[in-house]
């Protein structure tokens, strides 16, 4: 298994907020969002969603109303 090292960027915010991690390359995106909660001291009571390049993961679906979705 490889470790990959990631930088966790917060946007918008002065100063700036980061974090660098390294994680398990099999961490599945859920995971992550625990480890990121973690890291930057939060406690787990908002959305999340993943981006790279063109694709995209999130949970926002499953809290939207039937039909409101994308």
């Amino acid at each position: 298994m490889s470790i990959l090292r990631l930088t966790a960027v917060l946007e918008d915010v002065k100063p700036r907020v980061s974090r660098t991690l390294m994680v398990p390359s099999d961490l599945r995106l859920d995971r992550l969002h625990l480890v990121l909660q973690a890291a930057m001291g939060w406690e787990n009571q908002h959305l999340y969603s993943f981006e790279a390049g063109s694709c995209r993961w999130s949970l926002l679906e499953a809290y939207l109303p039937l039909g409101s979705g994308p």
